[in-house]
């Protein structure tokens, strides 16, 4: 799981950590059986929701990079009450790019 397999170096990881990277997470996006949701075993390893998932990929990017000692800029937020929404994630996401929360 993670990066198993993958052609990504330690120097690539670097570089990818050292971007400002924000992950958000709608807190209501917790339908596990959403037809547009892959349900492969591999993407279910992740969680078996979109929120689930999100948490999962920060995680193992924080683990990745500690284990490598690398500084890591990403930062991960739960927008409330939102589900799979573009339209719900929209001001929350212009707010978290324009006003550096």
């Amino acid at each position: 799981m993670g990066l198993q397999g993958s052609p990504i170096t330690e120097n690539d990881l670097k570089t990818v950590f050292a971007r400002k990277l924000i992950i958000m997470s709608g807190e209501k996006d917790i339908d596990p059986n959403d037809t547009s949701l892959a349900n492969f075993p591999a993407a279910e390893a992740q969680g078996k929701t979109r929120f689930e998932r999100a948490k999962f990929y920060f995680d193992i990017a924080q683990k990745q990079a500690e284990k490598l000692h690398i500084p890591i800029m990403w930062e991960y937020h739960i927008v409330p009450a939102i589900g799979h929404s573009e339209a719900g994630m929209a001001g929350p996401s212009a707010e978290a790019l324009f006003n550096d929360i």
